[in-house]
């Protein structure tokens, strides 16, 4: 579990310090040279893990998952004065705990892994306003 930690912490500084979209092409980029999570694994890990913030977690689990991205959303009771978002991991559009999901997802931060681990993108998707980051 240390090195889950670990890599956690390189999630958190990652989306401390870089833009959303540049944090999570980071993680997918050294999540591949890491072993590819099993859902059952990713969903035991993502209970587990303590500390950072909702984005450094859920760009962890799905930096070492196939077909997995990060959903934000806005919490049902933000208002124009109070803003919350909050991140979870989805898998092939389903989120890996449902009870993670507070509220209609706003955004997307996909990383589409290959299931040979060859293949890195990256996209922000907004209200079907893409942006995307160059494959690696």
């Amino acid at each position: 579990m240390m090195l889950v930690h670990a890599w956690h912490a390189v999630c958190w500084t990652a989306v401390k310090t870089l833009r959303p979209q540049t944090a999570a092409w980071l993680a997918g980029l050294l999540g591949g040279h890491l072993r590819t999570w099993s859902e059952d694994e990713a969903i035991r890990v993502s209970r587990a893990m303590r500390g950072g913030t909702c984005l450094s977690r859920a760009l962890a689990v799905a930096s070492r998952m196939v077909n997995a991205r990060v959903a934000i959303g806005a919490q049902p009771y933000a208002t124009r004065i109070r803003f919350v978002a909050h991140a979870w991991v989805e898998v092939n559009g389903v989120p890996l705990i449902e009870e993670e999901v507070t509220g209609p997802a706003i955004a997307y931060l996909s990383l589409s892994r290959s299931g040979n681990d060859e293949h890195l993108s990256v996209c922000f998707d907004k209200g079907g306003l893409r942006c995307e980051m160059p494959a690696v």
